[in-house]
Formats: structure tokens, sequence, C-alpha cells
């Protein structure tokens, strides 16, 4: 389905009302695995274009992406915490 994406998006990218439905129809067809794919190449090519659009359908993705840079975060400050408190 990905290909799918790559194929339309391009030739409906100059009409945001059609671009957008084409995009939500993408994202809501394709595996769970293809979205990280989906989700650079969109930005990579219409993020000058439509960044609302891809800010929107992307929105849950996007979260998902930043609760897991925190938790990396927090990890690693941990791990921190953890070495000072063992050399002390």
């Amino acid at each position: 389905m990905i290909e799918y994406a790559k194929f339309i998006l391009p030739k409906v990218c100059m009409w945001e009302t059609l671009f957008q439905k084409e995009l939500k129809k993408s994202y809501n067809w394709i595996e769970e695995t293809e979205i990280p794919e989906l989700y650079k190449w969109c930005y990579a090519n219409f993020h000058h274009l439509h960044p609302v659009i891809l800010a929107e359908v992307f929105k849950d993705y996007s979260q998902k992406l930043e609760v897991q840079a925190l938790i990396i975060t927090k990890r690693k400050s941990a791990k921190r915490h953890n070495m000072f408190a063992n050399s002390a």
C-alpha cells in the first residue's frame, strides 16, 4: 500500500483537500510497520507544501515518537544517576 501512496501523493500535492484525503486514506490503509517510512517520505517531500496537513495526519505517530524519546531520555538519566550513586 505504501507504493500507492508514493505514486498518488505527488500527483495530487497541488490540491490541498485531495492531498489530505489521499494521505489520510494511505495512512489508514498501510501496515503499522510502514508508518515510519511513510512519515519520513512525506516530511521529506511535502513538508514545504503541507506542514499543517502532515502534522494533523501524523499527530498520533508524532506523539508516539515523543513518548519513546522521553522514555529513552529518562532511562539514560536513571542510568547516570545509578552510576553516580554506586560510585559514591
